[in-house]
């Protein structure tokens, strides 16, 4: 919504101007700003490796305990933010998504996408540099 305006500057007449919103084909127009098509999906307990999540918990499974950086019964999300270990993650999730969609383009062989988005120009705070 109001996309022609920085996140802190949205008034009520911007955002019925340019509500935003999903089209087939984007014009850039208030109302047309994006689409999408849906290429599958890998649930969290396909990611983490769990057939059953009542049966994790009913055996103790914790996925992630924030004061320990570690899960019971559960190594995915250790060292949730050690650069390393996110991207075997990343890299786990990709496999995943290739094994279960054998007939689409590997996720290895998609360009990544520019990512211009420059957070402390979008919302106007101080805080870290998030570059």
């Amino acid at each position: 919504k109001c996309s022609s305006r920085k996140f802190n500057e949205h008034t009520a007449q911007c955002m019925l101007a340019d509500p935003g919103g999903f089209c087939a084909h984007p014009t850039g127009q208030g109302n047309c700003t994006y689409s999408y098509q849906s290429a599958g999906e890998i649930s969290i307990d396909e990611l983490e490796g769990i057939d059953s999540f009542k049966k994790f918990v009913a055996d103790g499974g914790w996925e992630y305990n924030n004061q320990t950086d570690h899960g019971i019964h559960m190594t995915f999300w250790d060292g949730i933010s050690d650069a390393t270990a996110c991207q075997a993650r990343l890299g786990h999730a990709a496999r995943l998504f290739d094994e279960k969609y054998p007939e689409d383009p590997t996720t290895g062989g998609l360009a990544s996408p520019p990512c211009d988005f420059r957070a402390q120009q979008f919302y106007l705070f101080e805080g870290p540099d998030l570059r």
